[in-house]
């Protein structure tokens, strides 16, 4: 309820307000709606988009198809994960707000010509991209890797939600970086499983972000171990660079 405060602090009289109501409760959507009450700022709550059908194949989607109330068009988006749908959906209500809003649109050429119509906007989600998050790459050597920047429980909830749905229940190797300060132990509940194993590693210095520094290997090794005593954990010899991995990368 004390991170809705310091969010709704943006709101402003008469501008309106659109606020994501995935995973949210009651007590936090009600300081929410207080304080977009109390500066006069119009408030539209927005639901996660619906699922629909995909018209491919196979055991792992490479985009989701959502459609939300009131747009009539279909929506492919090719970012993973259940979040998506409410990211998408608060995306679209923007669009639409700004549309009827007549405000003047600025945008490359390329992107925007003309009026931001409905097919515009359908392939405008459709072009989205967004690197190291549930982000399948593949090796030189055929192998598939998974790319994600969770950085804290909740976010990796979804990651081991989306783990669990399209991998197992085959063991998964993970190899995890994250910031110091973070709630590790926290985070590794939501990922690891006993039969997994782990590689801890750490990363180099942040160019103009000094106070960003890694959790010890060892100390994610040791924390793993007490989430899951049979897990086969150990640290890394060496540290990357300019990488995507298990919150390594992203800081927050």
């Amino acid at each position: 309820e004390e991170i809705a405060k310091h969010k709704a602090g943006i709101f402003q009289r008469g501008r309106p307000a659109f606020v994501a109501t995935n995973g949210m409760s009651g007590s936090v959507q009600q300081v929410i709606a207080e304080i977009a009450h109390s500066v006069g700022a119009p408030l539209s709550w927005i639901p996660p988009a619906d699922l629909g059908q995909s018209p491919s194949h196979g055991a792992r989607p490479l985009a989701q198809f959502l459609q939300v109330k009131g747009f009539s068009h279909m929506l492919q988006v090719p970012l993973l994960g259940d979040y998506q749908r409410s990211n998408a959906a608060l995306a679209l209500a923007l669009l639409l707000e700004l549309r009827s809003s007549k405000l003047p649109l600025k945008s490359r050429p390329e992107i925007l010509e003309g009026q931001l119509d409905d097919l515009t906007i359908v392939e405008g989600l459709k072009a989205t991209a967004w690197p190291g998050r549930l982000d399948w790459r593949q090796l030189d050597d055929g192998r598939k890797i998974l790319l994600d920047g969770a950085h804290n429980p909740h976010a990796a909830k979804e990651l081991g939600s989306y783990v669990a749905h399209f991998v197992r229940p085959q063991p998964v190797q993970w190899i995890i970086a994250l910031s110091y300060g973070k709630d590790a132990k926290g985070i590794l509940q939501e990922l690891l499983q006993d039969e997994d194993s782990l590689i801890a590693v750490s990363f180099s210095k942040v160019e103009a972000m000094p106070w960003v520094r890694p959790e010890s290997p060892a100390e994610l090794v040791k924390l793993a171990r007490e989430v899951r005593p049979t897990i086969r954990a150990k640290e890394a010899a060496t540290f990357f660079t300019n990488c995507f991995l298990e919150g390594g990368c992203f800081f927050g």
